[in-house]
């Protein structure tokens, strides 16, 4: 039988039992679509939150820490792939999670760091901790995180400008402020002073003993203008503060007014690299150094680790559906293997070979499988499409480069061809099956 032929003869077979035939085709049609949704969930939200991330965290920033093979650096890989075994044995000189060993960053160490090619400043990493943030003429007190300049957040600026040198306490706030603070217009807040409460917490033992025996107020107020206020990202709760401040506050916080200096660098340092293309070339350095480079690669490769296992554990329950579709299919063939006993019989005494009637039933078995997929691809889609619509006019209004269901270019090809995989495997027993069959005997069946 030629191959057209052949393909005809399909098709007139699964047309003349429609119904078993649509709803064999149905079961893997739900189980395309639920994969389908779960992967472009999955890389749509992971696309979002890379780029908000990305619009964060500067590139061409690394911190630094004052040790060597730090376990902030391996915490994020080494430590959750342990999630769930037994304790492993700590040899003399191997890694242990919980042990933190930081320390100040020498002078000498500063300096080799500013020595470095490519790099273009060296700041130290502020510990800013504030009570509230208060706008000037309002009672009400709201959360907030305080950011340092340099810290290595970037701070795209939706009105307003950017931090001046000389000018002062400055100030630049997240776009959701306007909503805590009932503004509608940026122009409004801008010029307007904010108001931070600090109290002391020294790291030092005597002076914590100290504050214990003789206990007094320690909140000050410090007092900024907002210069600015910063495009709408996930970091709702920031406030950038220019360096003049942050420094004032790291000092009274910690109650140190050395901190931050030469002397007293600070337990991290943010190197800024003059380009992202170095920063392989200061990391290797910094390395090379005995000290510890963080980059934001690293940081953000912890969360498509995170989203990787949490879409294939998701994508486990799609491919369950897939599999009980497949043993649809097979039922389905099997069935039909009953049902033409005869007619399987007169095409065997006409002349058509064992591999022609195995081949007919693995197209039958494939044709589902593919018409399945592409039914719950075509789905999948449409579902992706309105919810991508429905979540820009409603809870993500607003949201720049939000796409709730993104489908990357291999989605269709890969579930297209594995449900015409489960499909061809579900219909090699049928297919060996009816091809076994004596054509006298199948003659003679009713």
């Amino acid at each position: 039988m030629r191959m057209r032929d052949m393909y005809a003869e399909v098709l007139r077979n699964l047309v003349r039992r429609k119904l078993r035939t649509a709803l064999t085709v149905l079961g893997i049609a739900i189980g395309a679509l639920t994969v389908a949704l779960i992967v472009a969930l999955g890389s749509g939200l992971k696309s979002f939150i890379n780029l908000q991330i990305a619009s964060l965290a500067d590139p061409k920033v690394i911190q630094v820490l004052g040790a060597q093979d730090l376990p902030i650096k391996r915490i994020l890989s080494d430590t959750l792939q342990r999630l769930g075994r037994k304790p492993r044995q700590i040899e003399e000189s191997g890694f242990n999670p919980g042990a933190f060993n930081l320390r100040y960053l020498s002078p000498e160490e500063v300096a080799a760091l500013r020595a470095i090619p490519h790099v273009e400043s060296v700041r130290p990493a502020m510990f800013v901790f504030t009570n509230y943030i208060q706008l000037d003429g309002d009672e009400r007190k709201f959360e907030v995180v305080v950011v340092p300049e340099g810290e290595g957040f970037l701070m795209e600026i939706a009105s307003g400008r950017a931090f001046r040198a000389g000018e002062g306490h400055e100030v630049v706030l997240a776009y959701h402020y306007l909503e805590a603070f009932g503004i509608e217009d940026p122009s409004q807040v801008i010029g307007r002073k904010v108001r931070f409460s600090v109290n002391r917490f020294p790291l030092t033992q005597s002076k914590r003993i100290l504050s214990a025996l003789w206990p007094k107020k320690s909140e000050k107020i410090f007092e900024a203008r907002v210069v600015g206020v910063a495009k709408k990202t996930l970091f709702s709760m920031a406030a950038y503060v220019n360096e003049e401040l942050a420094l004032k506050i790291a000092r009274y916080f910690l109650d140190d007014p050395q901190l931050h200096t030469e002397a007293k660098f600070g337990l991290i340092a943010n190197v800024s690299v003059d380009s992202s293309d170095n920063v392989p070339k200061v990391q290797q350095a910094v390395e090379d150094l005995d000290l510890t480079p963080v980059t934001m690669q690293e940081r953000i490769g912890f969360l498509d680790n995170l989203f990787f296992v949490v879409q294939t554990g998701l994508s486990v329950f799609g491919v369950i559906a897939l599999v009980v579709a497949g043993l649809g299919i097979a039922n389905t063939l099997l069935m039909a293997t009953y049902e033409r006993r005869r007619e399987i019989g007169l095409m065997k005494a006409l002349g058509m070979t064992n591999s022609s009637i195995r081949t007919m039933f693995a197209l039958e078995a494939i044709a589902m499988g593919l018409f399945g997929g592409a039914l719950g691809l075509g789905a999948a889609y449409f579902i992706g499409t309105a919810g991508n619509f429905l979540a820009c006019q409603t809870f993500a209004k607003g949201w720049e480069g939000l796409v709730l269901f993104a489908y990357p270019w291999w989605l269709f090809g890969g579930i297209l061809l594995f449900s015409a995989l489960v499909g061809l495997l579900a219909g090699l027993y049928p297919a060996v099956k009816a091809a076994a069959l004596e054509p006298i005997a199948a003659l003679r069946s009713e």
